[in-house]
């Protein structure tokens, strides 16, 4: 149900690709890393399930957006997020 409800949502923006931060873990893992690394491949699993795009990225490739995402004075994962959507964008334009 949430995730129709994120389709929607980018769909009205005319969004069309996902982009999920890939979970990079090494040795024993916590319950907050198995967590996230379910929720990594949920988002693949229903990107590719709905036919949208899904560009898996490693932590670093933020780095090319995170300066413009710091201007929206968001929390840090969601300009983590944001971070993620401005690199993307930026390598598209080059």
């Amino acid at each position: 149900m949430a995730f129709a409800v994120l389709l929607e949502w980018a769909s009205s923006y005319g969004l069309d690709t996902l982009i999920v931060e890939d979970y990079i873990g090494g040795g024993v893992q916590s319950s907050d890393g198995l967590y996230t690394a379910s929720l990594s491949g949920f988002f693949e699993y229903a990107g590719k399930f709905h036919a949208l795009p899904v560009l898996m990225r490693v932590p670093q490739k933020r780095l090319a957006g995170l300066s413009k995402a710091k201007e929206h004075h968001y929390p840090v994962h969601a300009t983590d997020a944001l971070a993620h959507c401005y690199a993307h964008i930026r390598k598209e334009r080059l």
